[in-house]
């Protein structure tokens, strides 16, 4: 998922760990429902698992070659979207992401954006404005993953401005700070979905206000923009918070090494969850009918086994050696 441009940080390697696992454990709460209970833990986890991971993407994404666009963004999603959309969408549109492959299409174009435009600084308040005004177009939705691209933008440009003395200086702050600003956070999310103030879905920045707001929550597009400003505040707040808790460079070898695999994880664990699923549906398991209480820990139970399998060193080295079979090849050909 991330290209490393310095010497690789294993407290971040742990990071990326420390996000995937809430990654696969909020999609597999997704098929259990997103109301409620269920909505209201979907909503702790979107309002800072996706903005972190946007923002180290970017943080590595500083000196990423323009040949290497292809191999590692476009490549992986057109594979693995298209097959996802034949034996589970049952379509033939294979431009418009499905599931969780919109990240490495959305991923591409950051990235050419990035080496393309050479005055960064600039590039950070309008992605803010044009995020902002984004959630107006129904036009920019999930085709080409146009929407999530455009809003989810200022993190990726703010982990690419960010630096290492930054990132060392953020690390200088308390724990007991940073855990008490995130158990403020998680808070303030927990009040805002409580009293039906912020919709779950907008988290995902994929739909227009209008959809979002007026379908489900009868309230005013312009309502929408001060809201996607609240999910700014609060994406940046929680991963500045959560980056604060690393240490460089800890000993911390046993998620670090599986934090190195999130890509791996990431591209096998839709099908994975998907597939199970699946399997419940056809030998009659009603696991919609179990108590919260029982459904969170199925959920939990599911999503370390969906990372054991996808994330085990064995399917991580076989991805690999395909991918560079293919870009082998692809050499071969241009040559």
């Amino acid at each position: 998922m991330m290209s490393y441009s310095q010497k690789r940080d294993s407290s971040l390697d742990s990071l990326k760990f420390f996000l995937i696992v809430f990654v696969v454990f909020g999609h597999v709460l997704e098929e259990f429902g997103v109301n409620n209970t269920l909505g209201c833990m979907r909503a702790m986890i979107y309002c800072f698992h996706m903005p972190t991971f946007v923002f180290l993407s970017g943080y590595f994404s500083k000196n990423v070659k323009p040949e290497k666009l292809f191999s590692s963004c476009l490549l992986p999603y057109f594979i693995f979207n298209t097959v996802y959309v034949f034996v589970f969408a049952k379509s033939f549109n294979i431009l418009t992401p499905k599931y969780l492959y919109w990240y490495p299409l959305s991923l591409f174009f950051w990235r050419l954006l990035i080496i393309t435009v050479k005055n960064k600084k600039r590039l950070l308040p309008i992605s803010f404005v044009i995020g902002l005004y984004a959630g107006y177009l129904p036009e920019a939705d999930r085709f080409l993953s146009i929407s999530r691209t455009i809003a989810f933008f200022p993190f990726f440009v703010a982990g690419c401005m960010f630096t290492e003395q930054e990132m060392n200086k953020l690390r200088e702050i308390p724990k007991w700070i940073s855990l008490s600003g995130i158990i403020i956070g998680e808070l303030i999310v927990i009040g805002l979905d409580h009293y039906k103030i912020m919709p779950v879905k907008m988290y995902e920045l994929i739909e227009c206000y209008k959809k979002t707001l007026g379908q489900r929550f009868d309230l005013h597009e312009e309502q929408g923009v001060l809201l996607r400003l609240c999910i700014y505040f609060i994406g940046f707040a929680m991963l500045f918070l959560i980056i604060s808790l690393t240490r460089r460079n800890t000993r911390l070898s046993l998620t670090a090494a599986w934090g190195k695999r999130t890509l791996t994880i990431l591209m096998l664990s839709g099908f994975f969850v998907k597939i199970l699923f699946f399997v419940f549906v056809k030998t009659g398991f009603d696991y919609k009918s179990l108590s919260i209480k029982y459904q969170v820990l199925l959920t939990i139970v599911i999503s370390f086994f969906t990372l054991y399998i996808c994330g085990n060193k064995w399917i991580y080295d076989l991805y690999n050696k395909i991918f560079n079979y293919i870009n082998y090849a692809k050499r071969n050909d241009a040559a």
